[in-house]
Order: structure tokens, then sequence, then C-alpha cells
């Protein structure tokens, strides 16, 4: 059994929330194999202390300890993932001299587009959707209220809007993960489990996206955030992806 674990269950057994094996327990598995990706490393890099250094080796060796350095790699050009055993420092490693050691963060929030919280809320009055019902949908209901609403959007089913507005921004064939992460921004647009507005929630959010790309080729999605964990159900529901999704109690909620 293959399990991707969210950022924040890495930090949760750094901080001696629960062992690796108690969460396998509580998630009914005696044993499964854990990955981790470059997104976490991402994360752990835009960390902001005096002893960042220090923190971010920590961190290292968390992720080492939990995955047994089983790692999945995604190539931008073949759209395809490879899993390898690789320590996370040298994952790290790679990042710093690819973004000539500036972060991959930093690099990734100048390409996030703007959208300014009064677009999202004229964007969601204009499919008459209530606010105060949304998250009470399941992924099948979130894709059945488009399609009564897609003719505002030359009646393309979601799918294909996704792959139409991933075209029109990266000008070429949109890789899953591209697919994903707008998805994801058009989730947060109707206002389902939408993030609270931050200046930092659009980075925030396009690392979610990419966790949900990462976990796509596990069994197991494991997340304590809500909000990322019902996104990434429409994810897997619009592209006929397997992967379960839980909390680190086993929970589907």
């Amino acid at each position: 059994m293959n399990i991707y674990p969210d950022n924040n269950i890495i930090i949760d057994i750094e901080n001696g929330k629960y062992t690796k094996q108690e969460l396998l327990s509580a998630i009914g598995l005696n044993q499964g194999k854990i990955f981790f990706s470059s997104v976490h490393l991402t994360e752990a890099d835009e960390m902001r202390s005096k002893d960042k250094d220090f923190r971010i080796a920590a961190r290292c060796r968390t992720i080492s300890s939990i995955t047994s350095n089983n790692y999945i790699e995604f190539n931008l050009d073949t759209h395809k993932s490879k899993k390898q055993v690789v320590a996370p420092s040298e994952i790290l490693k790679r990042h710093k001299f690819w973004s000539n050691n500036t972060t991959s963060g930093e690099l990734q929030k100048k390409e996030l587009g703007d959208v300014t919280q009064e677009q999202r809320i004229g964007f969601r009055e204009s499919l008459g959707i209530d606010p105060m019902e949304i998250n009470n949908y399941t992924a099948k209901d979130v894709l059945e209220q488009y399609e009564k609403n897609k003719d505002k959007f030359e009646n393309k089913s979601l799918s294909e809007l996704i792959n139409s507005a991933s075209l029109l921004k990266l000008k070429r064939p949109a890789s899953q993960l591209a697919k994903i992460v707008t998805t994801f921004e058009f989730l947060d647009m109707i206002g389902f489990w939408k993030d609270i507005y931050t200046e930092k929630s659009d980075f925030a959010r396009a690392q979610d996206a990419q966790h949900c790309n990462a976990a796509s080729v596990c069994d197991i999605f494991i997340s304590n955030d809500r909000r990322t964990r019902n996104k990434a159900r429409v994810v897997f529901e619009i592209y006929g992806i397997k992967t379960k999704v839980i909390d680190s109690k086993g929970i589907e909620s």
C-alpha cells in the first residue's frame, strides 16, 4: 500500500503528536510504503526563523525517517512520475541549484496570477452559488452543479474547461499537474471549501494542489486539512483517480 502524507502530517509527527506506526495503525494498516515529494522540501524551505538551517535539516531527517527516502519525482516534460529512493537533503540541494539559491517557493509565487476577492465573489454570484450550502456538496454534487451552469462556459465539461484554461496560460498541452492546480483554483473561485484569504493563500493552495498531484500515484492521501481533502476528492472524481483521501485518524470526512 503506497501512502502520501500532506505536509501537516509530517509536521505532526515531527512535533511528537503521533508516531509513524501510530499513524499507520490509526488508518488501519500494519505497514505501508510512505512517499515524499519535492513539495515537502519547498514548504520546508519557506520556513522563516533565525535557526532556519537547523530546522530544515531537522525536517529532512523527519521526512527521511517517515518515508525511508521513498521519493516521487515528476518529469514536467513527459508528465510521467517515477518512484525512487533518494534522501530529502539531496532533493533540497537540487532545488537550491535549480533556483540559484532562491527558494523555489518564491519563484512559484511570482508565477501565480492574482484574482481579487471582489472578482471571486462576483464569479460565485454569477453562478448563483449559495456560499452557505456549497460546503455540504459531495464531489459528485459539485460536478452536477457545474453541469447545470455549463452553458455559461461554452457548454464545456469541467475537465474541458480546466484543460482549456491550462492551455491558454501555458501555451502547451496541459500536464496533470497543471490541470490539478487549475482545478484547485477553480474550486476556490466557486467557494468550495475556499481558503481563508491571506497574502499567501494563493501560494499555499498551489502547494496543496501539488501534494494532491503527488498523491494521485499512491493508494492513500492523508491530510489533516479539510479544505485540501475535499478539493482533492473533487479532483480525483473529475480525472478518474482512485486514490483514497483520509485524515490521520483514517476518517473520510
